[in-house]
């Protein structure tokens, strides 16, 4: 067991990746709207390779030792990516001086997690960037808590198995992926001047209807298009997200301002299945998606005076 945590701890290194990748992506590209059509790709790559690792574990795990063959193509993965990333353009950047001094790794740890705590700190209430930063908290805790609570709903309201959970899931992702395909089409159509706060106010406003009827709705059919609305108003939350970021940071602080902005995302995997399991407890677990929909409404909100300024 202490080996098999061991290996989680580490495997949380790879978190990182897609903050270096959008650090890249910011260097190479010439303005902020190539880069911002570069985000929408990646993240439409995202969607499918989330969406080819759950067919392709699911069968590979059905036989006499699919955990490990699992494991095995899993690090396989890893040696093509490490090959990948050698053939990416070196960029040169103006990073942080670092003092030289030597320090134990514990002490040296330590450091770096304070300091990811005062950047994060400083960036969410400095005048620039707090409403991008609390739109993108409320945002994460509310997806969070359904994302925590709709499996456990399929399986205990639905009486749906794990295999046809994981077949409905497969399906939302292909609808994400599709939306993030022509996120670029319908950017230019429907927001051609916007900076993202009108996007932001229309997806979030559309979140919290879908976490509504998941809420409220009987219906299994209701709830799965409510869920696939979910996964396509999210898509359209973080492009409009991204898009408000990259207008906002300076060149010389970008990768504080993008590293800082990914951690927030881990601080709604944790605050998100927390606060949905102590909700759940004590009102029922669809009680959950209606804080959701009340987080999304807070963000549309902000979203909103920000726009209307």
């Amino acid at each position: 067991m202490w080996l098999y945590s061991t290996a989680k701890v580490i495997c949380v290194a790879n978190t990182a990746v897609q903050t270096l990748l959008k650090t890249t992506v910011t260097d190479l590209c010439a303005s902020d709207e190539e880069s911002s059509k570069v985000f929408n790709k990646l993240g439409a790559f995202n969607s499918i390779a989330f969406l080819f690792g759950i067919v392709l574990g699911s069968h590979i795990a059905d036989y006499e030792r699919g955990i490990d063959y699992a494991y095995l193509l899993i690090i396989s993965n890893i040696v093509v990516s490490i090959g990948l990333v050698k053939t990416l353009p070196r960029v040169d950047s103006k990073g942080t001086k670092h003092d030289d001094k030597d320090v134990g790794l514990i002490e040296g740890a330590l450091k770096e997690v304070q300091s990811v705590y005062i950047d994060l700190k400083k960036l969410v209430v400095s005048p620039r960037y707090w409403d991008i930063f609390t739109i993108h908290l409320l945002i994460e805790c509310g997806f969070f808590m359904y994302y925590n609570s709709s499996g456990l709903t399929l399986r205990t309201q639905h009486n749906m198995s794990e295999k046809y959970i994981g077949y409905l899931i497969t399906l939302i992702m292909v609808v994400s992926v599709g939306c993030r395909l022509v996120m670029s089409k319908m950017k230019s159509k429907f927001y051609p001047t916007d900076l993202g706060y009108l996007m932001l106010w229309h997806s979030t406003l559309a979140e919290a209807l879908a976490y509504l009827t998941l809420a409220l709705t009987s219906s299994l059919a209701v709830f799965v298009l409510a869920m696939a609305a979910v996964s396509c108003a999210k898509t359209f939350i973080d492009t409009a997200l991204n898009n408000l970021l990259l207008s906002r940071t300076e060149a010389s602080e970008k990768g504080i301002v993008i590293s800082s902005f990914d951690n927030v995302v881990s601080v709604g995997q944790v605050l998100g299945p927390l606060l949905a399991g102590t909700v759940s407890e004590i009102f029922g677990i669809r009680s959950s998606y209606i804080v959701g929909a009340v987080f999304m409404f807070v963000g549309s909100q902000i979203a909103n005076t920000q726009r209307t300024r």
